[in-house]
């Protein structure tokens, strides 16, 4: 038995490259690891992580202080796609009569659903996302250390 699982999916890694390169003053290769990043979530059909691509694109180009204007479209466009997508995501809930399991990290800026739920495998965990959600999403193993298990890993 697998026992608890907590439900999300994180953006691709080519979003945290883009924002390494960017902090490494490569700003090209940024722009590279951005492009692939938001083709990645868009191919996953990915509305939510498709948001944090121009989010964090705009707040690169902003304090870099390169290109004020796009910075500010990037980061126009990144708010206007998480509304959109949360919103959806949260019609699919209401359509399925699951809304009321979820918490969501929306008022707090963070268009992101999470789950705790009681489930034998992955699979089964990821039955409680909405059909045209669970493509994007990912089920995560929780588990709960005593004080001996965490001195035991040292």
């Amino acid at each position: 038995m697998w026992g608890l699982f907590g439900l999300v999916c994180g953006p691709p890694i080519a979003l945290a490259l883009g924002q390494l390169a960017g902090a490494e003053g490569d700003l090209s290769q940024a722009q590279a690891h951005f492009a692939s990043a938001l083709a990645r979530t868009q191919a996953m059909g990915a509305e939510a992580h498709e948001a944090w691509v121009p989010f964090r694109h705009g707040a690169l180009l902003l304090s870099s202080g390169s290109e004020a204007a796009r910075a500010r479209e990037e980061l126009e466009r990144a708010g206007e796609l998480s509304a959109e997508s949360c919103l959806t995501a949260l019609d699919s809930l209401v359509a399925e009569k699951k809304l009321e399991k979820w918490d969501f990290g929306c008022m707090d800026g963070d268009h992101t659903g999470y789950l705790v739920t009681h489930s034998s495998t992955k699979e089964e965990a990821l039955q409680s996302v909405p059909k045209d959600r669970r493509a994007q999403a990912c089920a995560v193993q929780l588990n709960k250390f005593s004080v001996e298990q965490v001195k035991s890993f040292h």
